[in-house]
């Protein structure tokens, strides 16, 4: 609400045009726009709201992870908005369905209460930025529940890498929202690393993805994808 001062009318109050005056006193009166009613969604605006809310529900498990992968941009764009925003744009990433289907949209109802959405997780882009990618492995070994990375060491010259980068691996299951990421060696270093897996997590709903950053955490790679068992 923003606030005027009157010199000779100090009593000015009510609504003109689309906004509302009411006095604060001490000549003070304040005012405000009237809120604007939304017109109602059609088909394609309600299919990317439910869309979108489907890949922002995995954000309260991913957090910590997003924080690391999605630096902030140099206009303040942060980890969630990131993330967000570079999968929206990847292409077949989001498949969304009406709950029933032929029925006529209710402008009334949510978004999500009239489409539901699933995300192809082989798609997703965890990390987004120039860095080159890491090079390295991924092994799940369903019966002892442990991935095996390994990494190739050394960097080419000329290249957007250096020898201190940092390389992660994210391991994320989808369905019990399980999220873990792992920093694994130095992009100079390369080697051999190891990550157990939770009993209580199905590891054919596994997803591992890699990604580099720079060691002050400001500059990442994009992310690299990798499906269990492979």
């Amino acid at each position: 609400m923003s606030k005027h001062i009157f010199t000779e009318n100090p009593q000015v109050t009510g609504k003109r045009g689309n906004v509302i005056y009411s006095s604060l006193g001490g000549g003070i009166v304040g005012s405000r726009a009237l809120n604007s009613k939304q017109a109602p969604l059609n088909e394609v605006q309600k299919r990317n709201a439910a869309g979108f809310a489907e890949l922002a529900r995995h954000r309260r498990y991913l957090g910590r992870i997003l924080r690391v992968s999605f630096p902030p941009e140099s206009d303040g764009t942060k980890w969630g908005n990131r993330f967000t925003r570079v999968n929206m744009r990847v292409p077949d990433l989001i498949t969304t369905e009406p709950v029933n289907p032929g029925a006529e949209l209710d402008p009334k109802r949510k978004a999500t209460e009239e489409f539901t959405s699933t995300i192809d997780w082989t798609k997703a882009i965890f990390a987004e930025g120039p860095l080159r990618i890491p090079s390295l492995t991924v092994s799940l070994d369903s019966e002892t529940r442990s991935v095996t990375v390994s990494q190739t060491s050394g960097t080419i010259e000329g290249t957007y890498a250096s020898d201190s980068d940092l390389v992660y691996l994210v391991t994320y299951s989808p369905g019990s929202g399980f999220a873990l990421l792992t920093r694994l060696k130095p992009r100079g270093e390369g080697g051999m690393s190891t990550v157990e897996i939770p009993a209580d997590v199905d590891t054919a709903d596994l997803h591992f993805y890699a990604f580099a950053v720079t060691a002050n955490g400001k500059t990442t790679s994009k992310s690299v994808y990798f499906p269990a068992g492979v």
